[in-house]
């Protein structure tokens, strides 16, 4: 087994209504929008992408309370949207909000 983690600082674009799962698990999935500028071979590089998330337990319920276009920082892993699919969505598994920055650029 190799390494799959990621840290991704992100907005939140879109998100469904929370639910459970059959066990009682708050499940809420979304989507990000993570914007940032990058070094790659010595030359600075704009990096600008979309991509869906999912969250389970108190990581759902904290991505479910956040306000629409909150910025946060997410931990989690990539794994397959569909079982034998090939797009990607990041599974949340530690998420931090930015809230004091956010009042501060306002």
């Amino acid at each position: 087994m190799g390494a799959n983690r990621c840290r991704l600082t992100f907005d939140v674009t879109a998100r469904d209504a929370l639910r459970y799962t059959p066990a009682g698990l708050a499940v809420s999935e979304g989507e990000g929008w993570h914007r940032s500028m990058q070094c790659e071979v010595g030359r600075t590089r704009e990096v600008d992408f979309r991509f869906h998330w999912v969250a389970m337990g108190e990581v759902a319920t904290v991505m479910d309370a956040l306000p629409m276009g909150a910025e946060v920082t997410g931990e989690g892993f990539f794994a397959a949207r569909r079982k034998g699919g090939r797009q990607l969505q990041l599974h949340l598994t530690a998420v931090q909000w930015h809230q004091d920055e956010e009042r501060k650029a306002q």
